[in-house]
């Protein structure tokens, strides 16, 4: 009988574990991406974190490639549409809602529905299903995945979503956020 992609929620998180108590940082990003990406079905991740200089974007990853960049990106996050460093990366409208709210923002058809119809990032790449998850350990977040399908809609269900958030709450957060991360 299929469980709905429980057993894969269950190997993620055994990977997640090792992963995280094994590996250099680099290699521990990069693995974190493509579990996440893997686990809600997205064709594209950037991994975020918050540092002492402010949010940097840690990892980038493309489905299509499956190449994991690890080159560590400052980025000015203000929700300022006009700054052009990140607003082809990721929309800092959506970014900023999701810290602020402490919830992760979930948009099906971007594009076509919901607030960020007009957005800058949004209207440009047509991305589709997206979903931007804080990754805290309680307080404000010291992390943010980012996640988006740029073909399909409606990627990110509420299950996905869900398993998302378990799999950041016992792999992901303690994995980069205790040793990496000044929470």
């Amino acid at each position: 009988g299929h469980q709905g992609g429980s057993p894969d929620l269950a190997a993620s998180m055994r990977a997640a574990r090792v992963i995280s108590s094994e590996l250099q940082r680099p290699v521990l990003l990069e693995s974190i991406l493509r579990i996440t990406m893997g686990t809600a079905g997205a064709s594209r991740g950037l991994l975020m974190l918050r540092g002492g200089d402010g949010w940097a974007i840690e990892a980038e990853s493309h489905a299509s490639t499956a190449r994991v960049d690890v080159a560590r990106r400052t980025v000015t996050v203000s929700g300022d549409p006009v700054q052009d460093d990140v607003s082809m990366l990721f929309s800092p409208a959506v970014f900023a809602l999701a810290e602020s709210t402490g919830e992760p923002v979930v948009l099906d058809d971007a594009p076509k529905n919901g607030p960020f119809v007009l957005d800058p990032y949004i209207s440009q790449t047509q991305t589709r299903s997206l979903v931007c998850m804080p990754l805290s350990r309680g307080g404000a977040a010291g992390g943010m995945l980012w996640l988006e399908h740029g073909l399909s809609a409606g990627v990110f269900t509420p299950a996905r979503v869900e398993n998302l958030h378990q799999l950041a709450a016992q792999a992901v957060v303690p994995g980069i956020l205790s040793s990496y991360v000044d929470v």
